[in-house]
């Protein structure tokens, strides 16, 4: 456990213990942007997950609105395509998402390969294997593409337009979180724009979606916990023109399954 989020737990001890774990008061509300409010996200995530076993239900149950019941099957897309080199088989990227697509996954999400810089990679040389990946599973698979906020906005509006044209699923934080050059590639593309990953507070999220920044808001349970994300959730979509959620997951297993069962909870997912 990184130590922030170590002194974290330790400090929140005492106000924990012995307290009833369905009082909905109990986890701390993420104040500011900082490492160890993740510690507040997975004591969100445990306190759900300990609710639904004292109630002897799925969490996803407790955490649906009255009268609504939580979806019980989930689509899952492969988050992948991270490290393949540009100096060495870039074409790896095609067979890993034809990997994918011979596992069952109807979905795929890659990344936009090592530094650019290093290897004088052009936005022309990345949609060369771009439409690679997609002539190879794009009939069977959604296909998405994540810039971890590493392109310009000069690389990523031609981006954005050929995916668009190719019919991809979204375009994942392009560009550095500025929420009017989201906006602006937003309006300029069908594809959604998306992001949201690590926002802890919903003065984070919110001035994007102010300015229509996000055509999918993606929040993480692992990161600002159960309550946030659906919080979120239900804002986009009430508040914010339908703007549906596809969650951020780049953890394990649990935080996987803490992820699931908030989806499952949505009222439109």
């Amino acid at each position: 456990m990184p130590p922030t989020i170590a002194a974290r737990i330790d400090e929140l001890k005492p106000s924990l213990i012995g307290r009833d774990p369905r009082d909905e008061d109990l986890t701390p509300h993420n104040k500011a942007e900082r490492a160890n409010d993740i510690a507040n996200a997975g004591l969100n995530c445990a306190l759900w997950d300990l609710r639904g076993k004292i109630a002897g239900k799925p969490t996803a149950d407790l955490l649906c609105a009255a009268g609504q019941e939580p979806l019980r099957r989930l689509r899952l897309y492969a988050s992948s395509g991270v490290r393949y080199d540009w100096d060495d088989h870039p074409e790896s990227v095609v067979e890993e998402a034809i990997g994918y697509a011979e596992e069952g996954f109807t979905a795929y999400k890659m990344r936009i390969g090592t530094h650019w810089a290093w290897s004088g990679v052009t936005v022309d040389r990345f949609l060369k294997i771009a439409r690679q990946v997609h002539e190879a599973v794009g009939a069977r698979m959604d296909l998405a593409l994540d810039g971890n906020c590493r392109l310009s906005m000069e690389e990523a509006l031609p981006i954005a337009e050929a995916l668009d044209e190719m019919g991809w699923a979204w375009f994942e934080e392009p560009v550095e979180r500025v929420p009017a050059d989201y906006a602006r590639l937003n309006e300029a593309v069908s594809i959604p724009v998306t992001g949201g990953e690590p926002f802890t507070t919903w003065a984070q999220f919110e001035p994007f979606m102010a300015v229509g920044g996000f055509g999918i808001v993606q929040p993480d349970a692992g990161v600002c916990g159960i309550d946030l994300c659906l919080e979120v959730g239900h804002r986009a979509y009430a508040d914010y023109g339908g703007i549906p959620l596809i969650p951020h997951n780049w953890h394990n297993g649990l935080m996987t399954m803490a992820n699931a069962h908030m989806v499952a909870a949505l009222p439109d997912p």
